[in-house]
């Protein structure tokens, strides 16, 4: 019995290994030809197996990507996570979650090109299960940045007036404008000069009268 619970668990820790690989196989091949470039055939031919071998992992195209993209977000929330879990105060948050992403997105220009081409591309050319996690992800995402505002509401920090979804959205909308034009601009943006200007535009107008968002 533990013999055959010891081959079982190999044999699942196998699965999960190959299905990373191709995962990060894909990703680069996505990265240098393009998503709608890049073929499973060609996918399967790099890794050195059948094609019917990717479907028994990945039952569509859009399937592998929508694991591609779900890697990717789990990678930035890991970059995330230390800034939510330390003790600065809202603003200060704020500023360091833009850096943040600005940082992660100057370190892997590549990958989030594409990215943003099929996060912009919510219509019916995305199969129902990319658009509902694209929905769900920013749900998320505007209630975690809700959940800051409310907090430098309560603290005194951000203006009592300030609606905290519709900030949300605002600063998720200037976050994601900022690293479209920096793609289609390179030479006009980097890291820096963003966190530069989300400071200007958007935090100074949160922060109430005498508030500081500096670490």
């Amino acid at each position: 019995m533990k013999v055959r619970k010891r081959k079982a668990a190999r044999s699942v820790e196998a699965k999960q290994q190959r299905r990373e690989e191709i995962i990060h196989a894909a990703l680069a091949l996505f990265v240098r030809k393009g998503f709608s470039a890049g073929s499973m055939n060609e996918l399967a031919r790099e890794l050195g197996i059948a094609k019917g071998t990717l479907y028994v992992y990945f039952p569509s195209k859009e399937a592998l990507w929508l694991a591609i993209v779900e890697l990717i977000a789990k990678e930035l929330d890991r970059f995330l996570q230390p800034v939510l879990t330390s003790s600065l105060r809202p603003l200060a948050t704020l500023e360091k979650i833009a850096r943040t992403t600005f940082e992660y997105h100057e370190q892997n220009a590549d990958v989030c090109a594409i990215l943003i081409k099929i996060w912009a591309s919510t219509d019916a050319s995305l199969a129902t299960d990319m658009r509902a996690w694209l929905r769900q992800a920013y749900r998320d995402y505007r209630e975690m940045l809700a959940s800051i505002l409310r907090e430098g509401i309560a603290a005194g920090e951000i203006r009592p007036e300030t609606d905290p979804q519709s900030a949300a959205s605002f600063i998720l909308a200037m976050l994601d404008g900022l690293i479209v034009q920096w793609l289609a601009e390179p030479a006009l943006f980097n890291a820096e000069r963003c966190v530069r200007a989300f400071r200007s535009v958007c935090l100074v107008g949160l922060a109430a009268d005498g508030a500081c968002h500096s670490e």
